[in-house]
This record gives C-alpha cells, sequence and structure tokens, in this order.
C-alpha cells in the first residue's frame, strides 16, 4: 500500500473560529469545528506515520486587521461578470503552527463585520462565494 511521507490540505472555511485573536469569526458552530479539526487530523495522521499539513483557505473579513498579516507575493485574477479583477492574499501561523491563508477585494468584502459574514442578497452571496471559489482555486494552482 502507498503511504505519501507528507500530505499536504487545503481546508476551505468561511468561519475559523479563533475569535479571540482578532484574525477568525465564528458565527454558528462551524467555526468551532474548524478551530480544532486540524490539530486532530495532524495528530490522527501522525498515528499512521504521515506528516500532515494543512492550510486553511478563508475570506479577510473587513474588520480583520491586516497589518498583522503577512502579505504573498501572488496574484489572483477572478472575473466576475466578464469584468476582471485581483484578489490579494495573505497570511498568518498561529501560534499552534496552524497556517491560514486569507484572501481580500474590498469590492466584495468591505461590507463585512463580526458579526455580517454572509451576504442576505442572493445575488451578492453568489458573487462573493464565485469570486472568492476563484481566488482560492487560483492560489491551490
Amino acid at each position: 500500500m502507498f503511504k505519501p511521507e507528507k500530505m499536504r490540505v487545503a481546508m476551505v472555511a468561511w468561519e475559523i473560529g479563533r475569535i479571540k485573536s482578532g484574525l477568525g469569526t465564528k458565527v454558528g458552530g462551524l467555526g468551532a469545528v474548524v478551530e480544532e479539526l486540524p490539530a486532530e487530523l495532524v495528530k490522527a495522521a501522525a498515528k499512521q506515520d504521515i506528516e500532515l499539513e494543512i492550510e486553511i483557505l478563508t475570506p479577510c473579513f473587513a474588520h480583520y486587521d491586516k497589518s498583522r498579516l503577512t502579505p504573498l507575493d501572488i496574484e489572483l485574477p477572478v472575473s466576475l461578470n466578464n469584468s476582471p479583477f485581483l484578489f490579494q492574499a495573505f497570511e498568518h501561523i498561529f501560534p499552534d503552527g496552524q497556517k491560514v491563508i486569507y484572501f481580500w477585494d474590498q469590492g466584495q468584502l468591505d461590507w463585512t463585520t463580526a458579526t455580517a459574514i454572509y451576504p442576505s442578497d442572493p445575488f451578492m452571496a453568489a458573487r462573493l462565494y464565485s469570486s472568492v471559489a476563484q481566488a482560492m482555486a487560483g492560489y491551490i494552482k
């Protein structure tokens, strides 16, 4: 049976928990799960002699202090209705070693707050989710 020495996983999450850090959100229960799951997956993989590296990919909401994030030197082009624009990507490594990649575009995310990260307008939601997903796919590629 093939057993890789190292596996890299990208976990996409709108809510990552870590609200005390000021660099995360938790509106429902998902944030708590995403905050704890990567460490548990790494432990489980280690028991199988697999080194597991997990990066969490998430939107960079407007209330986050971007000065605490490290900008990545990468262009992430997206297109909505044939209008191209670029997302910015930032990285932060939390004290427990968890790496999070944040995706920011002023036009798509500047309206967000700590308690409002999901658009109520379905058209706006489709545009937002589509553009963030394109940026994340560009990062993974």
